[in-house]
């Protein structure tokens, strides 16, 4: 920390399984929120509090973050969420109404690795947050609006670009990405053949 601060490098330190460890199987958020301090009382400006096997809820989220915002704090607080039991894109949003000043995320959800402490690594898919599943939740509640054509101001944010990036990228893994956001976007309505619409509402 010294070292990076007669650089004038800004230093990010990360506490991993800052919300659950999968070794240990127990976790007490005083603990947390203990590290967290010792970092701060050094002069760390910048923490992150990463979810190492995707075990955090949004309860534990909002308690953990709720204590720290008591003080002191650092002056910029991130979090990093594993999708391992498909709660990245709500831990994400959680954090951030609770005030965080970063979330970290990736396009199509990818990262994470076959831990050996899951049943079956060969199925998991813990990837990060997807950047694509977030944004447009973000954007939604910045502009307090469900659409994003609601307001001119809104449009700006249209997010045709990120899916397109994501399909981009899609294609050129040699692997199968658990993506589904950059998939799912909705066509213009005059290139959707009526009947495909049609039986489409009729299944739901």
């Amino acid at each position: 920390h010294r070292k990076c601060q007669d650089q004038g490098i800004e230093l990010t330190v990360g506490l991993g399984a800052a919300f659950g460890c999968p070794i240990a199987r127990t976790h007490d958020l005083n603990q947390t929120v203990h590290r967290y301090r010792e970092l701060v009382s050094l002069g760390v400006r910048s923490i992150m509090l990463g979810d190492t096997a995707g075990t955090a809820n949004p309860t534990l989220v909002t308690r953990i973050l709720a204590i720290i915002n008591e003080g002191p704090r650092s002056t910029h607080l991130r979090v990093h969420f594993h999708n391992t039991f498909g709660r990245a894109l709500l831990n994400s949003w959680v954090a951030c109404s609770s005030g965080v000043d970063g979330i970290d995320t990736s396009l199509l959800g990818l990262g994470g690795e076959g831990h050996p402490y899951f049943i079956d690594p060969n199925h998991v898919s813990n990837g990060n947050c997807a950047t694509e599943e977030i944004i447009p939740v973000l954007i939604a509640q910045c502009f307090n609006t469900e659409s994003l054509l609601d307001k001119p101001s809104a449009q700006a944010w249209d997010t045709d670009n990120i899916f397109n990036t994501c399909r981009w990228l899609a294609a050129i893994l040699k692997y199968d990405v658990a993506g589904r956001s950059a998939f799912a976007a909705l066509r213009p309505i005059q290139e959707v053949v009526s009947g495909e619409v049609s039986q489409g509402t009729h299944r739901h």
